[in-house]
């Protein structure tokens, strides 16, 4: 699990998730040069997270992520807020 974590300003992705079974809940991404949250990866749990004013994606759920649940999640100033091009993403 990985929680209450910031980042901001970064010259990347604030948060790049690959691998299999994690969760970030009540992470923060503001202000980087890619997306906020970048997931890649299988049975991905997103809860509670928060992404502002990043350059890329608030959310990007690239296309080789599979079976991602998107819980309770806010974005807003991104370039885009949310992008799934992911397989079996759930969003409540």
């Amino acid at each position: 699990v990985i929680e209450g974590n910031s980042a901001t300003f970064g010259h990347n992705d604030g948060f790049n998730v690959t691998g299999s079974g994690h969760t970030l809940t009540e992470n923060k991404s503001v202000s980087n040069f890619g997306d906020g949250f970048d997931v890649d990866g299988n049975n991905i749990t997103l809860t509670g997270n928060k992404s502002v004013n990043n350059i890329g994606e608030g959310f990007d759920i690239s296309a080789g992520a599979v079976t991602t649940s998107v819980v309770e999640n806010g974005a807003s100033g991104n370039r885009v807020d949310f992008c799934d091009e992911g397989t079996g993403t759930v969003l409540t």
